[in-house]
């Protein structure tokens, strides 16, 4: 269903490049988001772990091959570690951000590496990326004190429903 929601909304219809992360164990898993990306031909993107606190995207097709990471995630193997590799966050349309809770004020816990916090810490990045929080409607939770370095997101899709932040909304 969370793969469906996205699907439908406007901000992945419209998008030329979307990012979505390749799930863990206990994340929503993206796999369907991804295919119907490629089939719609839209430039798709997948965080790689750089070493320690260090992520970049990196660029997949219908033909990438995969390996497993120190973290036991999927990402792709690459020949060159520059090729097909994406620094620019401000060309990114929508970015899938995994979670595991998120509060009504759009803030997000994650794993606890900060990846996605450093990306996306410099304004020039976030201005022109949708960043899209995805979990499930029971990670839900009242509160989650922000630290000044978390990146609070444009939206949180569930298998329920995508909301998205305005001036005064909450989740």
């Amino acid at each position: 269903m969370i793969c469906a929601n996205i699907a439908k909304h406007p901000w992945f219809i419209n998008a030329r490049t979307v990012a979505v992360y390749l799930a863990g164990a206990t994340e929503a898993n993206l796999d369907d988001l991804l295919q119907i990306a490629l089939h719609d031909n839209k430039i798709v993107l997948v965080p790689v772990i750089g070493g320690p606190h260090r992520m970049h995207f990196q660029r997949v097709t219908a033909h990438t091959r995969w390996r497993i990471n120190d973290y036991g995630l999927r990402e792709p193997m690459v020949v060159s570690r520059y090729a097909n590799r994406y620094e620019d966050a401000r060309i990114f349309d929508v970015v899938c951000v995994p979670l595991t809770a998120f509060d009504a004020q759009f803030n997000r816990v994650g794993m606890g590496g900060g990846y996605y916090d450093r990306y996306f810490a410099a304004p020039k990045k976030r201005r022109f990326t949708r960043l899209l929080g995805v979990g499930f409607s029971t990670q839900r939770t009242a509160r989650i004190k922000a630290n000044r370095w978390d990146v609070t997101m444009h939206a949180i899709a569930t298998e329920q429903c995508i909301k998205q932040r305005t001036a005064s909304s909450t989740v």
